[in-house]
């Protein structure tokens, strides 16, 4: 029962964490979007992609495997082993990213061509660096089942780095002041991440340490190079084939799709420390894993039909974009899929499987490369969206098929709460069209910001009347905060 609760508490802070997150990312797209120009925020997202990049390069997949080897310490009772497993992640990040570092700087000057601002080549080596730390005692607070805390670092770090791009913009740096910025800004995270910590001492480590690290990041390691969700290669495809412009256009239409697997991607990060904790004591009971996949699509599946409805009054009132809808609808279809699919990968990591995990996410990989060559010279961002949205509906089926051969007896498809979802979408989507039909004046930002928490307030109410169990859940979760509340206070 307390692990259920400890699960329940960490994923809803974890969910509320992510939320605020993508406010501030949410917020801070619009303000460089129109303070910065489409062109600015394409340079921007070719260098995020290429970090992406080098830092899956240099990470060895010691992330993952720093929170796996972690988590299988018993709750409350930390000890030297964690510090020495932090010594080993720290020498062999840092190790690998002195000789990256090294070698960018040999092509310094095509990067920065590449890129598109000059001294991105040193921005780069300064944000590898800056993020073997932050990323590193990150990953040792989520390994510590204090996945809401990790989240929270997240949410930190976004905000520092939207405050410093927008002063920087302000003082007209525009695409410099972007990469700058989120330079700035990870640096404070760093430090933050290091204080909240409960091993932040790292310890000497010994061969054991570093093995056990390496042997379970070798397919994590794989895993993330070829992952689905950071999309870094759909980026770095367009910047060859397009301009600066619609590759800006895509990051913030690939980051807007990204809100519907807000929840599924919280409910993934609690579930990977405490699968791995159940499956190392031999204890796990797939049945309690049917429920996660529920509400995995509670927004995703609102989230296309907002993108159908008022998804060009969104790009053109808020962002000033003229084009892009369609993109959009169809990057909000892959959302769905990944909605679903991010707890299965996570599920795969606790039970001490990244081999499997790793298949499925190259497999997937080739065939989003081999669409994105085919359909971006023809079809631009168009062709991008839907070599994406393609990959992620594979990575799903592929995820319940190899999730099915291990656990038979888990039930992924809830057609009973995913009804409920889309008849909740259909009543948002009536009710938002009827809006923006009587609202003639239709073409402005109040009235399309005042049609979206529309569209929220009436799914939202909809879906809690027709379906009960969410009901109850609310209901517990509210009673359950409220007797700790009350145990505090005594």
């Amino acid at each position: 029962m307390e692990r259920e609760r400890r699960i329940t508490r960490n994923a809803l802070v974890t969910f509320l964490s992510s939320v605020g997150n993508r406010g501030v990312s949410l917020v801070g797209s619009i303000l460089f979007a129109r303070f910065a120009g489409e062109s600015a925020l394409g340079s921007f997202f070719a260098f995020m992609s290429a970090y992406r990049l080098l830092s899956i390069t240099t990470s060895l997949g010691i992330g993952q495997a720093l929170i796996k080897r972690l988590s299988e310490t018993p709750v409350g009772s930390e000890q030297r082993r964690d510090r020495e497993i932090l010594g080993a992640a720290l020498l062999i990040l840092s190790t690998i990213t002195v000789g990256v570092v090294g070698l960018l700087f040999l092509v310094g000057p095509q990067f920065d061509a590449y890129i598109g601002v000059e001294g991105a080549v040193v921005a780069m080596a300064l944000f590898l660096s800056i993020m073997v730390v932050y990323s590193t005692y990150r990953q040792t607070i989520a390994g510590s089942h204090r996945v809401g805390l990790a989240s929270l670092t997240d949410t930190v770090r976004n905000t520092a780095v939207v405050v410093a791009q927008l002063g920087l913009i302000l003082l007209g740096f525009d695409a410099a002041g972007l990469v700058g910025g989120v330079v700035a800004g990870s640096a404070f995270a760093a430090v933050a991440a290091f204080l909240l910590s409960p091993t932040n001492i790292p310890a000497r480590p010994g061969r054991e340490q570093i093995r056990s690290l390496v042997q379970f990041g070798k397919f994590s390691y794989l895993d993330s190079f070829f992952g689905t969700r950071d999309r870094w290669y759909d980026i770095l495809v367009l910047k060859w084939f397009v301009a600066d412009g619609p590759v800006g256009v895509y990051g913030v239409l690939n980051g807007l799709s990204q809100f519907g697997f807000t929840l599924s991607s919280s409910i993934g990060k609690t579930l990977y420390p405490e699968v791995s904790n159940i499956d190392e004591q031999s204890n796990l009971d797939p049945a309690t894993l049917s429920p996660v996949f529920r509400y995995t699509t509670i927004i995703s599946v609102p989230l296309l039909f907002g993108a159908v409805t008022v998804g060009d009054l969104i790009l053109q009132t808020v962002y000033a974009f003229e084009y892009g809808t369609t993109t959009l609808v169809l990057l909000s279809v892959g959302s769905i899929a990944f909605s679903l699919y991010e707890p299965i990968h996570q599920i795969l990591y606790g039970l001490d499987d990244p081999e499997r995990a790793f298949k499925i996410s190259s497999t997937t990989t080739g065939l989003n490369v081999a669409l994105l060559l085919l359909l971006v010279p023809p079809y631009g961002i168009l062709g991008a969206a839907v070599a994406t949205a393609t990959a992620m509906t594979a990575s799903f089926l592929f995820g319940v098929r190899v999730l099915k051969q291990t656990l038979p007896s888990v039930e992924i498809f809830q057609w009973h709460h995913w009804s409920r979802q889309l008849a909740s979408s259909l009543v948002m989507s009536v009710v938002v069209l009827f809006g923006r039909e009587e609202l003639t004046s239709g073409q402005s930002l109040p009235v399309t910001l005042g049609l979206v928490l529309l569209g929220a307030i009436v799914y939202g109410l909809t879906l809690v009347a027709i379906d009960e169990t969410l009901r109850t859940w609310i209901r517990s979760t509210l009673d359950d905060i409220g007797d700790r509340n009350a145990k505090e206070r005594g």
